[in-house]
């Protein structure tokens, strides 16, 4: 009789470590696809301002601002 205790307990203990394991494998695999998705995010904003920063270079800004100053003699 207390070898089917000693059985039944080991058995409920590998059910158990097998159930947490699975859990952990599935939290870990939620959190490396949520990773690439914030990772394809970022990808996806450095591109856009890329891209602008790319449509600025072919256009040319000409400040003339520049002001005569008088000089008293």
């Amino acid at each position: 009789m207390a070898s089917n205790v000693v059985g039944l307990s080991v058995y409920l203990l590998d059910k158990e470590e097998s159930r947490e394991i699975k859990c952990a494998q599935n939290a870990l695999t939620r959190a490396k696809a949520k990773k690439t998705v914030i990772e394809a995010k970022i990808a996806e904003a450095q591109l856009k301002e890329l891209e602008t920063l790319s449509g600025l270079q072919n256009n040319v800004f000409v400040v003339d601002d520049i002001k005569e100053t008088k000089q008293d003699d």
